[in-house]
């Protein structure tokens, strides 16, 4: 009897392992990546480059642009990457050509190796938050103090720093995980680009509530430092969760992702 169950054991030890899933560590093939890093006409120096693949089980590799702009990754695994910059520079002031201001510049790309074993590419970055237009102004999301582990107060709060008018219709808010994936897919009532119903002029804000009520007056369960969202200008509504909360008086943010049952959440 010891001897089978000895037998056993060696034998789930051979198999158990494969019955993991995990990311490979072992890869196939090497591959020198070269990335021009520009802002506007100039290529920039002394600028972080970061790489990172979701293909292994590796550390990401960072890199350092020369005073060409060029960063350099010699003999990495043979994959596919994701390039993130992000990095404060001067810049002439848009009122005074002949003073500096600091900017941030922020980029993000794909490199995808093809037949050959190397790749030469240029990643444009921009300002961050340098052109105007709608932008999430707040995002709360962290509920009151509470032992309760109540967040169905959450919000976002949009802003239009432009000049003109943005519409709404047709947008749609979504929440990005791990790994590029994207969850909680809720879109606004309207044509998207050409629609003219929902309007956010210059300089104006928009509360996009989880639930559109007023959360320091639960009957029964106080909770005094939360937020009235009972005026918020908009509330996530999923049809296919039945206990979701609906406010007949603030809009709609429907859920648009087949099968998801989930009201929109943010953490």
């Amino acid at each position: 009897m010891v001897k089978k169950l000895l037998f056993l054991l060696f034998i789930l030890t051979l198999f158990l392992p494969g019955c993991f899933k995990g990311k490979p560590t072992q890869f196939d093939g090497e591959l020198a990546v070269k990335l021009h890093i520009k802002f506007e006409d100039s290529f920039l120096p002394d600028i972080p480059v970061l790489l990172s693949t979701f293909d292994y089980n590796i550390p990401a590799y960072m890199g350092t642009t020369d005073s060409a702009g060029l960063a350099e990754f010699e003999a990495i695994p043979y994959a596919e990457y994701k390039v993130n910059v992000k990095a404060a520079i001067m810049v002439p002031s848009f009122d005074n050509p002949d003073s500096l201001v600091e900017v941030t510049v922020v980029g993000a790309g794909i490199v995808v190796p093809g037949d050959a074993d190397i790749i030469i590419d240029t990643l444009e970055v921009i300002a961050s938050g340098a052109e105007p237009g709608l932008k999430i102004n707040e995002i709360y999301a962290a509920g009151p103090p509470n032992e309760y582990h109540y967040y169905s107060d959450q919000f976002i709060e949009l802003y239009n720093s432009s000049e003109d008018t943005v519409y709404l219709d047709g947008m749609i808010v979504c929440r990005m995980g791990v790994e590029i994936k994207v969850t909680y897919i809720f879109q606004f009532p309207g044509e998207p680009l050409i629609g003219r119903e929902y309007p956010v002029l210059p300089n104006s804000f928009v509360v996009l509530a989880q639930d559109a009520m007023d959360h320091t007056n639960i009957p029964n369960f106080p909770l005094p430092q939360s937020v009235d969202l009972s005026y918020a200008d908009w509330e996530f509504r999923n049809s296919l969760d039945y206990g979701d909360f609906d406010n007949p008086d603030v809009p709609n943010i429907d859920n648009i992702e087949a099968g998801h049952t989930l009201d929109f959440s943010i953490n």
